[in-house]
C-alpha cells in the first residue's frame, strides 16, 4: 500500500486463510481481484460511498467465484 493511502485505509479485507488487512477502497478492490476466496469485512469498513460499495461488492463476488473455480 502506498504511503499516501494509509490515512484512507477504511476497508478491511480477509483472505481465505483468515488473514486481515486494511486498505483504501482502490487498493482493496485490487487486492480482492488478486486473491481467491477473499471477502470484505463490512462490519469493519467505514466511510465509503455507494460507488465504492458497488466496486468492492463486485470484486468480492469475483474473488469468491474464483475460489470455487467458476469463471466470472
Amino acid at each position: 500500500m502506498e504511503g499516501e493511502c494509509d490515512r484512507y485505509a477504511r476497508v478491511s479485507i480477509e483472505d481465505a486463510g483468515g488473514q486481515r488487512a486494511r486498505a483504501c477502497p482502490r487498493h482493496a478492490v485490487a487486492a480482492l481481484d488478486g486473491l481467491a476466496g477473499a471477502r470484505v469485512v463490512w462490519d469493519d469498513t467505514r466511510g465509503i460511498n455507494e460507488h465504492e460499495v458497488t466496486a468492492l461488492g463486485l470484486a468480492e463476488e469475483r474473488s469468491q467465484l474464483s475460489r470455487t473455480g467458476v469463471a466470472a
